[in-house]
C-alpha cells in the first residue's frame, strides 16, 4: 500500500481518502477548505466541507461545503451542500441538495429529497419522493412513499401512509392511511387502518381494517376490529358482529345548567309524542348492514369486513322502534327530537339513541299524573254529590278556553261535543275516561278557535263516562256524559 503526503493549502488537515486499495492522505486538491473527512470509494471522487463521512462510489460526491454528513452506499447524497444528514443504503438522500438534519437508511430512501430538513426514514423506497417536506418520520417499505410537500407525519409500517400528501398525520401499521392524499390530522392504527380515506381530517381509527365508509370524512372515529364508521362527526364501537358493549359505570354526558341557553320546558313534548310511537320485537341483519356500509370499498377490503359469522349478532330478539316511525311521530308532533340520528349521504344510516326518550317518557307521565289528579278529584266531588247535574266542574282554568256538554247527552251513537281554545294554545286533546279512572279514548285537537268532537259510541259500552280536554297540560274543562243501550 502506497502513502503519499501532500501539504498544498494549509487548510486542508485531517482528511483520509481510500480508494481502490490506496490509502490517500491530504490529497483534495480541489477543496481549499475540506477538514476532517473520510472518504471511500472505488472512484477517485473528491470531498469538501467538514466532518463528513462517504462511504460508496459518489458518496457525497458534489459536497463541497457539507458539514457532518454521514453517506454510506452507492450514490448516496450525492448532490449535497446540507449538513447533519445520514444515508445509509443505495441511492439514499440521492438528490439532497441543501436538507439537513435528515435520516435515511435503506435503498431509495428519500431519494428525490432535496431542500426537506429533519425527515426519518427507514425502510426501502420510504418517503421516496418527498422533495421539500420537513419533520417526517416513515418506517417501513414504501412508507410516506408519494409525501412530497407535506410535513410532520409519522408512518410505520409497509407502505403506511403511501400515498400521503396531507399534514400531521399517524398511521401504524401495514398499509395504514393507504390511500391518504391530502387528508390531514388523521390517526390510524392497525393493519389497514383509515385505508379509504383520501381527503378527509382529523379522523381516527383503531383496530384491524377499521376504518371510514368515505374518503372525505372529518372528525369521524373508528374503534375496535373491522369497525366501520361512515359520517362526519361520528363514532362507531366495534363491527355489527358485536353483541355486547359493557362499561363499569353507566355512559354520562355534560348536563351542566350554567353552559345551557334557550332552555324551554314548553318545547318537550310528552303524550301527544310518546302515544305515537310503536315498540316492536325485531331481528337486525347485520349481515346486510355490514353489506351497506362497505359497499364502497375496495373488493379485497371488502372481504375483511365480511369475513365473519354474523349468527349470533342477527339472532338476537331486540326491543326498540324503527327510526323512520320515530322520526315521522316526531314530525307529526311538531316536537325537535334529537333522538333520531337521520342519513347525512347515502352511505349513512338511521339510528337512535334511545337515551333521549327518557325526556318526553317523563313529561308524558307528569301531563298523565295531572288528568290522574283532576279526575281522582273529579270522581270524589261525584262521590260527595257536589257536581253539577251536568258536569264535574273546572279542576285547572285555561284562559279563554271553554268546553259545552255534549249534545245530545245520553246518546246511542254518536254526539257532538262543541269548544273554544285560543290560538296560543300549543298541544290539546281530548281524553275520556270510565268511572273507575280508566282511559277509553284520547283524541287530539289540532283546531283552534271555535269547534267540535264527534265522539261515537264505539269501544264505549252502556254507562257514564267523564271527557276532559287538555291544553298545554292543564285541563279546560271535564263533563259527564251518558252512553244508552246500542
Amino acid at each position: 500500500m502506497k502513502a503519499q503526503t501532500t501539504f498544498t493549502k494549509v487548510l486542508k488537515t485531517k482528511n483520509l481518502q481510500l480508494a481502490a486499495g490506496l490509502v490517500v492522505a491530504m490529497t483534495f486538491s480541489n477543496h481549499l477548505n475540506a477538514q476532517n473527512n473520510t472518504s471511500y470509494s472505488d472512484n477517485d471522487f473528491p470531498i469538501g466541507g467538514t466532518n463528513n463521512c462517504a462511504i460508496g462510489v459518489a458518496a457525497i460526491s458534489s459536497g463541497f461545503t457539507t458539514t457532518g454528513n454521514t453517506a454510506v452506499g452507492s450514490r448516496t447524497l450525492t448532490n449535497t451542500s446540507g449538513n447533519d444528514n445520514v444515508a445509509i443504503g443505495n441511492h439514499a438522500l440521492h438528490n439532497s441538495s441543501t436538507g439537513n438534519n435528515n435520516a435515511a437508511n435503506g435503498s431509495n430512501v428519500l431519494f428525490k429529497n432535496t431542500t426537506g430538513s429533519s425527515n426519518v426514514a427507514n425502510g426501502a423506497n420510504a418517503m421516496y419522493s418527498n422533495t421539500v417536506g420537513t419533520y417526517n418520520t416513515a418506517t417501513g417499505a414504501k412508507a410516506l412513499y408519494a409525501n412530497t410537500v407535506a410535513n410532520r407525519n409519522s408512518a410505520f409500517g409497509w407502505e403506511a401512509l403511501v400515498a400521503a400528501n396531507g399534514n400531521h398525520n399517524a398511521a401504524f401499521g401495514f398499509r395504514a392511511l393507504f390511500k391518504n392524499t391530502s387528508g390531514s390530522e388523521n390517526t390510524g392504527c392497525g393493519t389497514g387502518a383509515l385505508g379509504s380515506n383520501t381527503t378527509g381530517a382529523g379522523n381516527s381509527s383503531l383496530g384491524t381494517w377499521s376504518d371510514v365508509g368515505a374518503g372525505n370524512l372529518s372528525n369521524a372515529t373508528a374503534i375496535g376490529y373491522t369497525s366501520l364508521v361512515n359520517a362526519s362527526n361520528k363514532v362507531r364501537i366495534g363491527n355489527a358482529s358485536v353483541t355486547v358493549i359493557e362499561g363499569q359505570v353507566a355512559y354520562s354526558w355534560p348536563s351542566d345548567g350554567r353552559f345551557k341557553t334557550n332552555v324551554k320546558e314548553e318545547d318537550v313534548k310528552g303524550l301527544e309524542f310518546i302515544k305515537k310511537l310503536r315498540p316492536v320485537v325485531y331481528n337486525f341483519d347485520t349481515r346486510k348492514f355490514t353489506e351497506f356500509w362497505t359497499k364502497n370499498m375496495p373488493e379485497d377490503v371488502r372481504k375483511e369486513h365480511l369475513n365473519q359469522d354474523f349468527t349470533a349478532s342477527t339472532n338476537v330478539r331486540q326491543s326498540g322502534f324503527i327510526a323512520q316511525e320515530v322520526e315521522s311521530a316526531a314530525k307529526e308532533a311538531n316536537y325537535d327530537f334529537n333522538g333520531v340520528h337521520v342519513p347525512e349521504n347515502e352511505n349513512d344510516n338511521y339510528s337512535l339513541a334511545y337515551a333521549e326518550f327518557v325526556v318526553p317518557l317523563v313529561k308524558a307521565v307528569q301531563e298523565q299524573q295531572k288528568i290522574i289528579e283532576g279526575l281522582q278529584q273529579q270522581i270524589n266531588d261525584m262521590q260527595k254529590g257536589q257536581g253539577s247535574a251536568t258536569g264535574i266542574g273546572n279542576s285547572l282554568s285555561v284562559t279563554g278556553a271553554s268546553m259545552d256538554q255534549n249534545v245530545p247527552n245520553p246518546f246511542s251513537t254518536e254526539t257532538v261535543i262543541s269548544f273554544n281554545l285560543p290560538n296560543q294554545i300549543g298541544n290539546a286533546y281530548m281524553t275520556v275516561y270510565d268511572l273507575s279512572g280508566r282511559q277509553i279514548k284520547t283524541l287530539p285537537i289540532s283546531k283552534r278557535g271555535a269547534s267540535s268532537i264527534t265522539i261515537t259510541s264505539d269501544q264505549l259500552e252502556a254507562g257514564m263516562y267523564i271527557y276532559s280536554i287538555v291544553a298545554d297540560g292543564k285541563i279546560v274543562d271535564s263533563k259527564r256524559m251518558v252512553v244508552t243501550g246500542k
